[in-house]
């Protein structure tokens, strides 16, 4: 028994050593096809991402398209191109009209305005002379001038006139 005994242990020794060397091919070729594999895999992600980014650039671009053909449909059945000359055209020369009108209308008023000029200058200097001779009524200085009193009357038009 002890003979046999040690027939199988040296068998299996051998059985071990067998397997550890198997083992370790083994091992090898596995972290060999789990790298390739890690690296397919990555690359098909890569792959992937970019099938998903063409394939929505091309739907984009395919709507845009859509909407250019539509675009397109749109003011070949609208209005045509003179259609839209014509009616910018009309709004221009209005628009030129009023111009005209305007200017002229501004000439007119300019012109009007120089003779009145020495007018609405004398106007100015009778508002001054009225407020300073208001304001001295309020001071109380209105009699100072000539030693007399002032005297408000009222004329037959209804105005309050003040003498000095």
């Amino acid at each position: 028994q002890i003979k046999d005994l040690r027939a199988v242990r040296q068998k299996f020794q051998e059985l071990e050593t067998d397997h550890s060397d198997k083992k370790k091919v083994y091992d090898t070729a596995a972290m060999g096809y789990e790298s390739k594999k890690s690296k397919l895999d990555s690359e098909v992600k890569e792959l992937l991402s970019g099938y998903t980014s063409d394939q929505s650039k091309y739907h984009w671009l395919n709507c845009m398209g859509n909407v250019v053909d539509v675009s397109i449909k749109r003011v070949t059945a609208g209005l045509d191109s003179h259609a839209l000359r014509d009616r910018y055209s009309k709004k221009v020369t209005q628009q030129e009209d009023l111009t005209k009108k305007l200017k002229s209308r501004q000439k007119t008023v300019k012109e009007a305005a120089e003779p009145n000029k020495n007018q609405m200058g004398m106007l100015r200097d009778l508002h001054k002379l009225l407020h300073i001779k208001i304001a001295c009524h309020r001071k109380g200085n209105v009699g100072s001038i000539m030693h007399t009193p002032a005297k408000f009357e009222t004329t037959s038009g209804g105005a309050n006139v003040m003498l000095l």
